[in-house]
Protein backbone atom coordinates (compact mmCIF):
# COMPACT_ATOMS: atom_id res chain seq x y z
CA UNK A 1 0.00 0.00 0.00
CA UNK A 2 1.25 3.48 -0.91
CA UNK A 3 1.45 5.72 2.18
CA UNK A 4 1.30 8.83 0.00
CA UNK A 5 -1.50 7.93 -2.41
CA UNK A 6 -3.73 6.62 0.35
CA UNK A 7 -7.38 6.30 -0.67
CA UNK A 8 -8.50 5.57 2.86
CA UNK A 9 -7.10 8.86 4.14
CA UNK A 10 -8.46 10.71 1.12
CA UNK A 11 -11.94 9.40 1.92
CA UNK A 12 -11.67 10.41 5.56
CA UNK A 13 -10.61 13.96 4.72
CA UNK A 14 -13.27 14.23 2.02
CA UNK A 15 -15.95 13.36 4.58
CA UNK A 16 -14.82 16.04 7.04
CA UNK A 17 -16.17 19.54 7.43
CA UNK A 18 -13.62 22.40 7.47
CA UNK A 19 -13.85 22.49 11.29
CA UNK A 20 -13.12 18.77 11.48
CA UNK A 21 -10.20 19.17 9.09
CA UNK A 22 -8.70 21.81 11.37
CA UNK A 23 -8.95 19.38 14.26
CA UNK A 24 -7.24 16.65 12.21
CA UNK A 25 -4.39 19.00 11.27
CA UNK A 26 -3.90 20.27 14.83
CA UNK A 27 -3.77 16.73 16.21
CA UNK A 28 -1.30 15.71 13.50
CA UNK A 29 1.04 18.57 14.41
CA UNK A 30 0.57 17.74 18.08
CA UNK A 31 2.23 14.40 17.35
CA UNK A 32 5.42 16.33 16.57
CA UNK A 33 5.17 19.08 19.19
CA UNK A 34 7.67 17.93 21.81
CA UNK A 35 10.76 18.14 19.57
CA UNK A 36 9.91 21.84 19.20
CA UNK A 37 10.07 22.59 22.92
CA UNK A 38 12.15 19.67 24.19
CA UNK A 39 15.20 20.25 21.96
CA UNK A 40 17.28 23.40 21.87
CA UNK A 41 17.09 25.56 18.75
CA UNK A 42 20.05 27.58 17.47
CA UNK A 43 20.05 31.01 19.08
CA UNK A 44 20.67 32.65 15.72
CA UNK A 45 17.29 31.42 14.50
CA UNK A 46 15.70 33.91 16.89
CA UNK A 47 12.68 31.75 17.72
CA UNK A 48 11.64 32.47 21.29
CA UNK A 49 10.65 29.44 23.39
CA UNK A 50 7.67 31.33 24.80
CA UNK A 51 6.39 31.92 21.28
CA UNK A 52 6.61 28.19 20.58
CA UNK A 53 4.60 27.44 23.69
CA UNK A 54 2.07 30.08 22.66
CA UNK A 55 1.62 28.34 19.31
CA UNK A 56 0.95 25.03 21.00
CA UNK A 57 -1.48 26.58 23.50
CA UNK A 58 -3.34 28.34 20.69
CA UNK A 59 -3.54 25.09 18.77
CA UNK A 60 -5.20 23.40 21.73
CA UNK A 61 -7.57 26.35 22.07
CA UNK A 62 -8.55 25.84 18.44
CA UNK A 63 -9.37 22.22 19.17
CA UNK A 64 -11.79 23.44 21.81
CA UNK A 65 -13.57 25.56 19.20
CA UNK A 66 -12.43 28.68 21.03
CA UNK A 67 -10.20 30.06 18.30
CA UNK A 68 -9.67 33.76 18.88
CA UNK A 69 -6.80 34.70 16.57
CA UNK A 70 -4.06 33.77 19.03
CA UNK A 71 -2.66 31.08 16.72
CA UNK A 72 -2.19 33.54 13.87
CA UNK A 73 -0.65 36.05 16.26
CA UNK A 74 1.87 33.50 17.57
CA UNK A 75 2.77 32.33 14.08
CA UNK A 76 3.29 35.93 12.98
CA UNK A 77 5.86 36.23 15.78
CA UNK A 78 7.67 33.18 14.40
CA UNK A 79 7.67 34.67 10.89
CA UNK A 80 9.53 37.70 12.25
CA UNK A 81 12.40 35.49 13.45
CA UNK A 82 15.67 35.64 11.46
CA UNK A 83 15.37 32.03 10.29
CA UNK A 84 12.34 33.00 8.20
CA UNK A 85 13.58 36.43 7.11
CA UNK A 86 14.75 36.73 3.49
CA UNK A 87 17.91 38.53 4.45
CA UNK A 88 19.10 35.63 6.61
CA UNK A 89 19.70 33.06 3.87
CA UNK A 90 22.94 31.97 5.55
CA UNK A 91 21.01 30.37 8.44
CA UNK A 92 20.34 26.67 7.97
CA UNK A 93 19.21 23.55 9.77
CA UNK A 94 20.90 20.21 10.23
CA UNK A 95 20.16 17.03 12.13
CA UNK A 96 17.31 17.36 14.62
CA UNK A 97 16.91 21.00 13.65
CA UNK A 98 15.57 19.96 10.23
CA UNK A 99 12.56 18.36 11.93
CA UNK A 100 11.99 21.44 14.06
CA UNK A 101 12.09 23.72 11.03
CA UNK A 102 9.70 21.51 9.06
CA UNK A 103 7.21 21.48 11.93
CA UNK A 104 7.40 25.26 12.27
CA UNK A 105 6.78 25.56 8.53
CA UNK A 106 3.75 23.27 8.86
CA UNK A 107 2.26 25.52 11.57
CA UNK A 108 2.79 28.51 9.30
CA UNK A 109 1.12 26.66 6.43
CA UNK A 110 -1.84 25.75 8.65
CA UNK A 111 -2.46 29.42 9.38
CA UNK A 112 -2.32 30.21 5.67
CA UNK A 113 -5.07 27.69 4.83
CA UNK A 114 -7.05 27.97 8.09
CA UNK A 115 -10.09 29.91 6.92
CA UNK A 116 -11.22 27.63 4.11
CA UNK A 117 -9.36 24.46 5.17
CA UNK A 118 -9.94 22.65 1.92
CA UNK A 119 -9.50 18.95 1.37
CA UNK A 120 -6.20 19.29 -0.51
CA UNK A 121 -4.61 21.53 2.11
CA UNK A 122 -5.59 19.14 4.89
CA UNK A 123 -4.19 16.13 3.07
CA UNK A 124 -0.94 18.00 2.45
CA UNK A 125 -0.48 18.74 6.15
CA UNK A 126 -1.24 15.16 7.16
CA UNK A 127 1.16 13.90 4.51
CA UNK A 128 3.86 16.22 5.81
CA UNK A 129 3.53 14.65 9.25
CA UNK A 130 3.66 11.19 7.66
CA UNK A 131 6.79 12.16 5.75
CA UNK A 132 8.52 13.50 8.87
CA UNK A 133 7.74 10.43 10.95
CA UNK A 134 9.01 8.18 8.16
CA UNK A 135 12.15 10.29 8.19
CA UNK A 136 12.59 9.54 11.88
CA UNK A 137 12.60 5.82 11.06
CA UNK A 138 15.35 6.44 8.50
CA UNK A 139 17.32 8.34 11.12
CA UNK A 140 17.02 5.48 13.60
CA UNK A 141 18.26 2.99 11.01
CA UNK A 142 21.24 5.15 10.12
CA UNK A 143 22.16 6.07 13.68
CA UNK A 144 25.54 5.02 15.02
CA UNK A 145 24.16 5.11 18.56
CA UNK A 146 22.37 2.39 20.46
CA UNK A 147 18.84 3.77 20.81
CA UNK A 148 16.77 2.39 23.67
CA UNK A 149 13.43 0.75 22.90
CA UNK A 150 14.49 -1.03 19.74
CA UNK A 151 13.09 -4.38 20.89
CA UNK A 152 9.75 -2.83 21.81
CA UNK A 153 9.49 -1.03 18.47
CA UNK A 154 10.21 -4.24 16.59
CA UNK A 155 7.68 -6.16 18.69
CA UNK A 156 5.07 -3.56 17.73
CA UNK A 157 5.83 -4.01 14.04
CA UNK A 158 5.73 -7.80 14.35
CA UNK A 159 2.23 -7.68 15.81
CA UNK A 160 0.72 -4.74 13.94
CA UNK A 161 -2.58 -5.04 12.09
CA UNK A 162 -2.30 -6.24 8.49
CA UNK A 163 -3.85 -3.05 7.09
CA UNK A 164 -1.02 -1.09 8.72
CA UNK A 165 1.74 -3.58 7.91
CA UNK A 166 0.88 -3.27 4.22
CA UNK A 167 2.40 0.20 4.14
CA UNK A 168 5.81 -1.40 4.71
CA UNK A 169 6.96 1.41 7.01
CA UNK A 170 9.07 1.46 10.15
CA UNK A 171 7.81 1.97 13.68
CA UNK A 172 7.21 5.73 13.70
CA UNK A 173 5.68 5.83 10.23
CA UNK A 174 3.35 2.95 11.04
CA UNK A 175 2.40 4.14 14.51
CA UNK A 176 1.66 7.64 13.23
CA UNK A 177 -0.80 6.26 10.67
CA UNK A 178 -2.44 4.11 13.34
CA UNK A 179 -2.95 7.13 15.60
CA UNK A 180 -4.00 9.27 12.64
CA UNK A 181 -6.78 6.77 11.85
CA UNK A 182 -7.97 6.79 15.44
CA UNK A 183 -7.97 10.59 15.53
CA UNK A 184 -9.92 10.82 12.29
CA UNK A 185 -12.47 8.28 13.51
CA UNK A 186 -13.08 10.33 16.65
CA UNK A 187 -13.23 13.60 14.70
CA UNK A 188 -15.70 12.21 12.16
CA UNK A 189 -17.86 11.01 15.03
CA UNK A 190 -18.06 14.45 16.62
CA UNK A 191 -20.03 17.52 15.61
CA UNK A 192 -18.46 20.83 14.66
CA UNK A 193 -19.60 22.51 17.85
CA UNK A 194 -18.34 19.77 20.13
CA UNK A 195 -15.17 20.37 22.13
CA UNK A 196 -12.87 17.48 21.33
CA UNK A 197 -11.73 17.14 24.94
CA UNK A 198 -15.31 16.95 26.18
CA UNK A 199 -15.48 13.24 25.35
CA UNK A 200 -13.50 10.27 26.61
CA UNK A 201 -12.49 9.43 23.03
CA UNK A 202 -11.27 12.98 22.50
CA UNK A 203 -9.08 12.84 25.59
CA UNK A 204 -7.81 9.44 24.48
CA UNK A 205 -6.55 10.71 21.11
CA UNK A 206 -4.93 13.70 22.79
CA UNK A 207 -3.02 11.30 25.03
CA UNK A 208 -2.06 9.07 22.09
CA UNK A 209 -0.63 12.06 20.22
CA UNK A 210 1.29 13.27 23.27
CA UNK A 211 2.74 9.83 24.00
CA UNK A 212 3.86 9.48 20.38
CA UNK A 213 5.44 12.93 20.50
CA UNK A 214 7.30 11.93 23.67
CA UNK A 215 8.62 8.80 21.97
CA UNK A 216 10.05 10.81 19.11
CA UNK A 217 11.67 13.28 21.49
CA UNK A 218 13.20 10.43 23.51
CA UNK A 219 14.71 8.85 20.41
CA UNK A 220 16.10 12.17 19.21
CA UNK A 221 17.68 12.80 22.59
CA UNK A 222 19.14 9.28 22.60
CA UNK A 223 20.79 9.56 19.21
CA UNK A 224 23.93 11.43 18.31
CA UNK A 225 23.82 11.01 14.55
CA UNK A 226 20.52 12.55 13.41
Amino acid sequence: MDWYNDERLAGEVRSMTPVQRRKAAILALRRLQQPLTGLAMPQEWGVDSQVLKAVLRAGESALKNAYDGSLHAAVEEILRAPIFADEEDDLYAEGNQELQLEVLAAWINLCEVWEEMREGATKSLLMKVRQLTIGEDAGVQQSLSVISGEAERQAYLDGVDRTLAEYGLGYFGTRNIEIERRCNDVILGSSDDMELWASRDGREVQQLCDEFSSEILSVLQDSSSF
